[in-house]
């Protein structure tokens, strides 16, 4: 049985891991905002975001016994809608614009 330390460790270990995926999403959410602008695309795309959130839906459904409350995977859902990243990426690229 592994120990409280050892248990620690892995999850700096994950949260590590974590926090590099989510800063390479952020690029790229980012960089959608960007070409979004370019283009002229409108930034929320109600199509996009309830795509998004069936996939979320989808990956919960295939591991219904997980521990991870659904409530998070729903966060997780939020945080995959392009609309808010493209959003907040496309203000950002104004910003520094500017």
């Amino acid at each position: 049985m592994a120990t409280l330390d050892e248990l620690r460790k892995d999850i700096d270990r994950i949260d590590e891991v974590l926090v590099r995926l989510l800063n390479e999403r952020a690029r790229v959410a980012c960089e959608v905002g960007r070409l979004k602008k370019v283009d002229g695309t409108a930034v929320y795309q109600p199509e996009r975001e309830k795509q998004c959130s069936n996939t979320c839906a989808a990956w919960r459904a295939r591991a219904p016994s997980a521990p991870m409350p659904s409530a998070a995977s729903s966060s997780a859902s939020s945080m995959r809608r392009g609309g808010s990243s493209a959003a907040w990426c496309t203000t950002k690229w104004t910003t520094r614009e500017q």
